[in-house]
Order: structure tokens, then C-alpha cells, then sequence
């Protein structure tokens, strides 16, 4: 296992995101590539329960850090496949180029999916209706 992390200080300076979100994005980007992200190991690893750990998720994928897309595999079955962004996917970038992929857990998924219209998930000021 690796000791040392070099990651963008933008993230950690984006003003956007929570403390705690950043927080979490610099655990999950210690992680080595194609970690499996699973909401009871992040709370095992930390005091945050799950509703919050489900919330920093929620402002990351809001944020654009966190990306989650449905792929089919070779057997015709789909999985979910999340990958996690050192910098802020917008709507013109093609993606970045220093990208780390994880796969989460259907539990996790089924939350996200189940809850991404939650208000609760909105982030004050900045998810507010136009």
C-alpha cells in the first residue's frame, strides 16, 4: 500500500463542497484504482452514519466529482460502475484525463438512484429552483 497521496489542491479549496465532502474525496482518491466503494465500509472507517455519508455522495455527484453510469457487460447484465474525478466534470468537458474508477455497492446505487431528486440532498443556495 502506498504512503503518500499527490492530489490537486482545488479540490480541497473548492468552496463549493463541505468540509466533510472534501474530506471524503481525499479518502476515496487515497484508494487504489478499481476500489470497490461500499457505504457500510465507509462508515465502519469513520464516525459518519449513513445518511451522511449518502449526503456527501449526493454533493459530490452534484458537484461533479462523482459520476455514475450503467454499463452492460459482455453477458448482457448491467452493473453500475462510479468513477470519482480529481476535478469537477462540467457539461463541456469530454471527462478528465486523471480519472480513478470504483464500483459501488447496488445498496449504495439504489439510495443514489432512489434519492437524486431528494431535496435534502440540494445544497443550500447553490441547488435552489431558478
Amino acid at each position: 500500500m502506498e504512503r503518500y497521496l499527490v492530489v490537486d489542491n482545488a479540490l480541497f479549496n473548492d468552496e463549493s463542497l463541505s468540509w466533510e465532502a472534501r474530506g471524503l474525496m481525499g479518502y476515496l482518491l487515497s484508494k487504489p484504482d478499481h476500489w470497490q466503494v461500499r457505504l457500510h465500509d465507509l462508515m465502519k472507517r469513520g464516525p459518519a452514519g449513513q445518511h451522511k455519508i449518502r449526503r456527501m455522495l449526493g454533493e459530490l455527484r452534484q458537484a461533479g466529482y462523482l459520476e455514475t453510469r450503467r454499463i452492460k457487460r459482455p453477458d448482457g447484465t448491467f452493473d453500475w460502475v462510479t468513477t470519482i474525478h480529481e476535478s469537477p466534470l462540467d457539461a463541456a468537458d469530454a471527462g478528465p484525463q486523471d480519472e480513478i474508477r470504483y464500483r459501488i455497492t447496488p445498496e449504495a446505487l439504489d439510495f443514489i438512484m432512489k434519492h437524486q431528486d431528494d431535496p435534502s440532498w440540494r445544497l443550500p443556495g447553490r441547488d435552489a429552483p431558478e
